[in-house]
């Protein structure tokens, strides 16, 4: 059996199996030429190529034009046969949502998915019914598992984005604070005060710097951290009757204040906002499936 990779195919592309599909079907270097749109010696000189790259001279000169040879007769079922497929390959792919039974696997904050997510979600399995996703915290191996691609969509603020990551810009937030409805720092003001008390932080910006400790950094300040949580969620759960400080998005702040019984404080001191953006990788830039999806996710605050 022939082995591929003894085969040389440097000197043949796919214009010139198209030209000699031509060739074959009008007997005639003038009419080939016309068909795929080049001069007349162009299309000689492309025939000069087909002969040195098949090793036979494919046709003869007769009366009424080029005869083909018993090899290039040959040829011209197989040489259809590729030009057909490749032409089907570069053909855009239908797609239909509603057929669409795949599995999606999306990484992100639980506040995002109460927030911003879940809406989206409910207009995605009404155009897509069987589709499957799943959704999972986002982790310190989010970004790599996105590499990989055992993740599709990350929606978060890209602490760990790569060039071959796309993003797309969905909202910005801004940091609050939120404590107990009774807690003291509810009848004070300066910046300082806010360090007096312990605090609760998101354990994976531990070793990233949140704003909150650089804000303590930059002014000599303290900053006493007493639990550490894997999610946001949990942080408000843990301040009822304590003197615990969560800093969190104000979309999550006015989630859980709602009731009453927590109460949130903005910053008195200048902090960057929380920039919420959608990541995916350059492998579905152009698959017609995740556009589709993307376009349906990732859609700008304010819409649905």
């Amino acid at each position: 059996m022939l082995d591929m990779n003894d085969i040389d195919i440097s000197s043949l592309d796919l214009n010139l199996l198209k030209a000699l599909r031509f060739l074959l079907e009008e007997k005639s270097v003038s009419r080939a030429a016309k068909r795929m749109h080049v001069s007349q010696s162009a299309m000689s000189h492309t025939l000069s190529r087909l002969r040195e790259a098949f090793a036979d001279p494919l046709f003869v000169r007769v009366s009424r034009g080029l005869e083909p040879t018993e090899r290039a007769v040959e040829l011209y079922p197989s040489v259809c046969e590729i030009l057909e497929q490749i032409g089907s390959l570069l053909q855009p792919i239908e797609f239909s949502p509603e057929l669409w039974n795949g599995r999606l696997v999306i990484h992100t904050h639980d506040f995002i998915v109460s927030g911003y997510l879940a809406k989206r979600l409910a207009n995605l399995y009404r155009a897509a019914p069987n589709l499957n996703v799943e959704l999972a915290e986002l982790n310190d191996e989010s970004y790599q598992q996105l590499e990989v691609g055992k993740v599709d969509l990350i929606l978060a603020a890209g602490l760990g984005v790569s060039p071959h990551h796309r993003q797309r810009h969905l909202f910005d937030d801004e940091i609050v604070c939120i404590c107990d409805a009774g807690h003291p720092l509810c009848e004070l003001s300066p910046a300082e005060v806010f360090f007096d008390f312990p605090h609760v932080q998101l354990k994976m910006l531990e070793n990233i710097g949140d704003p909150i400790s650089s804000y303590a950094r930059k002014n000599g300040l303290n900053r006493i951290i007493n639990i550490q949580t894997d999610t946001l969620n949990i942080q408000p759960g843990l301040l009822q009757n304590t003197q615990l400080l969560a800093f969190v998005p104000k979309v999550l702040a006015d989630q859980v204040c709602i009731t009453g019984t927590l109460r949130f404080l903005r910053l008195p001191f200048d902090s960057e906002p929380i920039t919420v953006r959608g990541f995916w990788h350059d492998r579905h830039q152009n698959d017609a499936a995740m556009m589709w999806f993307r376009n349906l996710i990732l859609q700008p605050e304010g819409t649905q």
